[in-house]
């Protein structure tokens, strides 16, 4: 059989498994990244915002890293003076998804998420629609990061940038 004659069924095969092989899509698709070469302490890694932005909610972020090394929990949400939590305000989360598309109780998981895929802050991409809540998840959750290299567990407190209201077409 001339090896010519399989060279289109071969094409074929190789089209319908591009076509039916499932691909990753939107904003926290997985990317196709090398695993994190940065080693990390084993314990629980926090930072958070000295004071609420000008809505009135404090940022914060808490890790845990297993005894291997890895970041198997994440948390990135705010607060509000109450304690309660941005996530779960309704009204709040109806607000933003009215203005941008998306509210905290859809944006804050997928950052935490994305971290437990990435295993590194710097690997973990903006969300369009939080442009505010992007900034501050890579700050604070890099001075975690950072604080877990060398397994120092105290908390971190960073001045809130956002003490101001934002511009124009900017979203939190």
């Amino acid at each position: 059989m001339n090896r010519y004659a399989l060279l289109p069924v071969g094409c074929i095969l190789a089209g319908l498994f591009f076509l039916f092989y499932p691909s990753p899509s939107g904003e926290d698709a997985l990317q196709q990244l090398p695993a994190s070469t940065v080693t990390l302490s084993p314990g629980t890694y926090s930072a958070m915002y000295d004071q609420p932005d000008w809505h009135g909610w404090k940022a914060f972020f808490i890790m845990k890293i297993n005894d291997g090394g890895e970041i198997e929990e994440a948390t990135y949400d705010y607060v509000n003076k109450s304690g309660d939590l941005k996530t779960q305000d309704q009204a709040y989360n109806q607000e933003m998804i009215n203005d941008s598309g998306l509210g905290p109780s859809d944006y804050c998981p997928r950052f935490a998420k994305n971290l437990l895929v990435y295993q590194n802050p710097e690997e973990v991409d903006a969300i369009t629609g939080a442009t505010h809540s992007s900034r501050a998840f890579k700050e604070l959750a890099q001075a975690a990061f950072k604080n877990a290299q060398t397994g120092d567990q105290s908390p971190i407190i960073i001045p809130q940038p956002e003490l101001a209201a934002p511009a124009a077409g900017e979203n939190h």
